[in-house]
């Protein structure tokens, strides 16, 4: 007996989801090996993109780089920072329209103090 799986895009009504990833490079790396810092600055992000968290993590690694994730109401957001490079990875993940995605460039720009980053939105 043989199966054939027929993929077909299906997109229900319900389902909205919206990826975002960010790599901001030339931050201080005070701010990458502090998890205050980093959480302080990762939760002004989210305030300002009016998100809502209901619970957070964190792991720090050997060289002092940190990942921070946060589930949120509306899905979730991971950071990654990488303070041998002066970096930071975010990924936003959610479920429901982010109302002022056209700030987010900007939010993160500012309260990591860099204009050196890459922004995509995943479809």
């Amino acid at each position: 007996m043989r199966f054939i799986l027929i993929k077909k895009e299906i997109s229900p009504p319900f389902l909205n989801i919206e990826h975002h990833t960010l790599r901001l490079f030339d931050i201080i790396p005070k701010i990458l090996t502090s998890e205050k810092q980093l959480k302080l600055k990762l939760g002004k992000c989210i305030n300002d993109l009016n998100l809502k968290v209901l619970n957070t993590n964190s792991n720090k690694f050997k060289g002092g780089g940190y990942t921070i994730t946060y589930v949120l109401s509306q899905s979730s957001m991971t950071a990654h920072s990488w303070p041998e490079y002066k970096a930071l990875h975010v990924d936003i993940l959610t479920c429901s329209r982010i109302k002022n995605k056209n700030l987010i460039q900007k939010t993160f720009s500012n309260h990591f103090e860099t204009q050196t980053l890459e922004y995509k939105e995943l479809e």
